[in-house]
């Protein structure tokens, strides 16, 4: 019986052992150039002091509610052979304290030249700056985002 065990316990350390292979990479290659912008959006937070989340502190207290809104017109204007995308501002809302998102299927989007990064409210007064898209398959696309009003 303890012979069994034992050639049991070897059996599956050895089983285990040879199993581990090395892993083989996966060809990102197949999914082709991705390095496209879909859509740009412009937002804003707002923040009402009446309005408060369900989540408190230890000391009792509620958190502020912010909420995103988007305050650009429709979908943004994409050029995808000169990789420029336009998005319109809308009438009466300022370059100052707003954000903008970038819709894509790239696997990372690197800004250039000290343009601000997606998603963080910023000063967009400059109107125009440059992102570097990437794809799975190692292209890479430098994009043109001008914001107009």
């Amino acid at each position: 019986m303890k012979n069994s065990i034992k050639f049991g316990f070897i059996f599956l350390f050895m089983a285990s052992l040879f199993s581990c292979d090395p892993r083989i990479g996966m060809d990102m290659e197949q999914w082709g150039d991705n390095a496209f912008i879909n859509n740009v959006q412009l937002f804003k937070l707002e923040t009402k002091d009446g309005v408060k989340l369900e989540e408190y502190y230890a000391d009792g207290t509620t958190v502020t509610g912010t909420r995103r809104i988007t305050v650009s017109s429709g979908t943004a204007e994409i050029d995808e052979v000169n990789f420029i995308a336009t998005v319109t501002l809308n009438a009466g809302e300022t370059f100052t304290g707003i954000g903008f998102l970038i819709y894509h299927y790239g696997t990372k989007v690197e800004p250039l030249y000290g343009a601000p990064v997606a998603g963080i409210i910023n000063d967009l007064s400059a109107g125009t700056f440059q992102y570097r898209v990437y794809s799975a398959d190692g292209a890479t696309h430098d994009w043109t985002i001008n914001i107009v009003q």
